[in-house]
């Protein structure tokens, strides 16, 4: 009896967890292309994508880190800022592509980009 009732009690907990981490909000950004639009006017397109199961209704702030290029040197921080309350709502396994542009920034040639990124967000 005592093997049934822990065998029973270590099964719901194996399921809640496994409940609990299928469930959990997730999102992505994808960068697309990033070029300068005109002088000082630099723009990063993209899409944000809801990998998780649950709906993401709001993006209280998104932080990217523009790297660049070019075949002869090392990687290089162009800039870095902080876009705040993307108004969206995106369902699971749904896109929102989006058109960000970063004003002030420095004409560098480049060949190569790279954007880290960190969202942080609200969900139903």
């Amino acid at each position: 009896m005592r093997i049934l009732l822990i065998s029973l009690v270590l099964s719901v907990m194996i399921i809640g967890v496994a409940v609990a981490a299928h469930a959990n909000p997730s999102i992505q950004w994808h960068t697309e292309n990033v070029y300068y639009d005109s002088p000082g006017k630099l723009i990063i397109e993209g899409y944000f994508y809801n990998n998780g199961t649950r709906p993401i209704y709001w993006i209280d702030s998104h932080r990217v880190q523009v790297y660049f290029r070019t075949h002869d040197q090392e990687w290089w921080l162009q800039v870095e800022t902080i876009f705040y309350d993307f108004n969206l709502t995106i369902r699971p396994g749904e896109a929102s592509y989006w058109r960000l542009q970063i004003n002030d920034v420095d004409y560098q040639d480049f060949e190569y980009w790279l954007v880290h990124w960190e969202t942080n967000f609200r969900y139903l």
